[in-house]
């Protein structure tokens, strides 16, 4: 499940697992003996949203494994307060995207767990039996995902008039960037991975010659089938890693791509990582060609823009949020 577990990282987990309710229920009734002892432990609020109480009980919901016996013992838990923490985000994204009549559809989420199935060859049967081997169940998996889902709208409602690159910053990344020197030679590079981690040797294997079946002779379709198919945390972008400096590759990739021409493909390479095929979309003579393209001047007003965009993102969900909202945190 190493894919499941990559195609997961965009976004973080909150997950909650069938026997670890069993194991509450059981605490809970092991504690009744002596409620007047522990009741604070049950029901004490560790923090409210806008008024809404956050107990020690829906802390404990978020936690796998023995929970603390009394509320002191939960306050001195760094897990406790890391539950809190993403519960409180939570409820604020909630409480944001309720005032902005921003929602997320059933639909939305079946669509995004079909999306991780399809990239795992599973079943809908066969990946609610993965989650569950992760001791996930899919009703928590999909609370999940809409939450994440949520928190990228909201975020795309804040920042839907984008961020302003000028040019001077394009100039001031190209001088300062080693990936566009005026030393060496440049190539605008794809690769389609596929992961030995969670599959054999055979499948792995298997899997990339499939992909590999599927390529154009012109390479016309690398882009769409990397993102179909590639595990490279760039697929999303077509698999493109970028303009990089030849000097900078590691050995591998250098032999694989040192003799293509632009528009051309590697044979499939094997690295600790998996199995690689790549694509040399673009060469560059020097670092004066480089930065005289248009195209790569696009490139690098897309990273400066996404940088500022998380900078953006950062400041409003770790400060703006709270300052929007009523959050009352006792621990």
């Amino acid at each position: 499940m190493a894919a499941l577990t990559s195609a997961e990282t965009t976004y973080k987990s909150l997950s909650l697992s069938s026997r670890m309710m069993f194991l509450f229920a059981v605490f809970l009734f092991s504690i009744a003996i002596d409620a007047r002892a522990d009741k604070a432990a049950v029901d004490g609020v560790l923090a409210s949203v806008n008024g809404e109480p956050i107990t020690l009980t829906d802390v404990f919901e978020r936690l796998p494994g023995t929970h603390p016996q009394s509320l002191q013992e939960a306050i001195r838990d760094p897990g406790v307060r890391t539950a809190l923490d993403a519960i409180i985000l939570e409820k604020l994204v909630q409480a944001e995207a309720t005032s902005r009549r921003i929602g997320v559809s059933q639909a939305e989420v079946d669509a995004y767990v079909d999306e991780v199935a399809r990239r795992n060859q599973l079943s809908k049967k066969g990946f609610e039996e993965a989650l569950q081997r992760e001791g996930r169940s899919l009703q928590e998996y999909r609370r999940q995902i809409e939450s994440d889902i949520l928190r990228s709208k909201l975020a795309s409602s804040f920042l839907k008039n984008g961020v302003g690159v000028t040019e001077k910053e394009i100039d001031e990344y190209l001088e300062q960037s080693s990936d566009f020197s005026k030393e060496g030679a440049k190539l605008k590079l794809r690769q389609i991975m596929v992961s030995t981690g969670g599959r054999t040797e055979e499948e792995a294997k298997e899997r990339i010659e499939k992909l590999e079946s599927k390529l154009e002779s012109d390479n016309s379709n690398f882009a769409s089938i990397a993102e179909e198919g590639s595990d490279g945390s760039e697929s999303s972008q077509g698999g493109l890693l970028g303009v990089l400096a030849e000097k900078d590759l590691n050995s591998a990739i250098f032999d694989a791509v040192f003799a293509l021409e632009a528009g051309q493909r590697s044979k499939v390479v094997r690295t600790p990582l998996g199995y690689h095929i790549f694509f040399v979309e673009e060469r560059f003579v020097d670092g004066e060609s480089a930065e005289r393209s248009e195209e790569v001047r696009n490139e690098v007003r897309k990273i400066l823009e996404d940088r500022k965009l998380e900078s953006r993102m950062r400041s409003f969900f770790e400060h703006e949020i709270f300052e929007l909202n009523a959050v009352d945190k006792k621990i």
